[in-house]
């Protein structure tokens, strides 16, 4: 970087400025040594001082071609965009900040384990004829980890690692559904009586 002035080691600062980034930026190499670039939805994780970010990707494409051609990759992000004028041409600027790195790409671990162990217990009825189902994970996952604690990081998240809640919102979209179908069932029985 030119301008070391300008440059920002701090982990704390670098996060914060990850946390306001809505794309993730992907450089990598195609046939002909040229650089492609596209911009990705991002999710990542920090420990150690070190960031890995993970990209959501079809499991084929021009992408994962040149991906699997030459693993290497760079990559940009930036928020907090303001411009600033000026009386003359020259005098215009634009400050952002930025996050600018490069490394290797490696499969996902992602094994579907997670999604494959969310189910739901038959319907019971209890004493008072209400129907109960319960919604949750099998235990434990092939690995000797818990697959509610998985889930429970992906939906609320973790010290350096923001919430990608998927539960709460499918409850959400899912509930007025729901109630119709209550409502309905409700308004039947009535009748009978």
């Amino acid at each position: 970087m030119r301008r070391h002035d300008r440059e920002i080691t701090d982990s704390r600062e670098i996060l914060s400025i990850v946390n306001e980034c809505k794309v993730i930026r992907l450089a990598m190499l195609d046939e002909q040594g040229l650089p492609y670039i596209i911009p990705l939805n991002f999710g990542y994780r920090f420990a150690d001082g070190v960031f890995t970010f993970y990209c959501h990707s079809a499991r084929e494409g021009r992408k994962l071609e040149l991906l699997r051609r030459d693993p290497r990759v760079s990559f940009e992000m930036d928020c907090r965009g303001e411009l600033q004028s000026a009386d003359h041409a020259c005098g215009y600027g634009y400050y952002y900040a930025s996050v600018i790195g490069s490394g290797t790409k490696y499969d996902s671990r992602s094994t579907g384990e997670l999604e494959r162990s969310l189910g739901l217990t038959p319907p019971l009825v209890d004493r008072d004829g209400n129907h109960n189902i319960k919604v949750g994970f099998a235990e434990p996952r092939s690995d000797g980890g818990s697959n509610a604690m998985l889930a429970n990081i992906i939906e609320y998240g973790k010290s350096g690692q923001p919430a990608k809640p998927f539960l709460k919102p499918a409850q959400t979209s899912s509930r007025k559904a729901c109630t119709s179908a209550m409502i309905r069932k409700l308004e039947e029985e009535v009748e009978k009586l």
